[in-house]
């Protein structure tokens, strides 16, 4: 693979091998290509977005503190279950986490007692 990419940057060597240098940088520390990691980037920041604008500030703060401090280290299940909670009604949502109701679904549990231990251990005082 790195011998395609070098192959490919052969044309203009002195511009080709900060190219590569980059790429090479980019690979080593994201295990991905720069493009794959640009659209990482606009994803998670458009999760981060949606999140602290919600439509209430109670929440606002919850989500956009939580998904801010962890989505970098949120495994792919736990996204795609953050994308259903934020699908989710802010009524319902703000239940489920300050009111300690449960929600429908098992799995959302899971990810809403996380966000709770998140916001006891930063000391976010919205549970009381």
């Amino acid at each position: 693979f790195e011998l395609i990419i070098r192959s490919l940057f052969v044309l203009n060597s002195e511009i080709s091998e900060q190219y590569y240098q980059r790429f090479k940088y980019i690979r080593e520390y994201t295990g991905l290509p720069d493009r794959a990691t640009a659209i990482i980037n606009e994803f998670q920041n458009k999760l981060i977005y949606r999140s602290w604008h919600r439509g209430t500030k109670e929440l606002d703060l919850i989500l956009g503190n939580f998904i801010e401090n962890n989505i970098s280290s949120m495994k792919e299940e736990e996204i795609k279950l953050y994308e259903d909670l934020l699908a989710s009604e802010d009524p319902e949502i703000y239940n489920w986490i300050v009111k300690l109701e449960n929600s429908p679904n098992k799995s959302l549990d899971i990810l809403i007692k996380k966000i709770r231990s998140y916001l006891q251990s930063n000391n976010i005082d919205v549970l009381n």
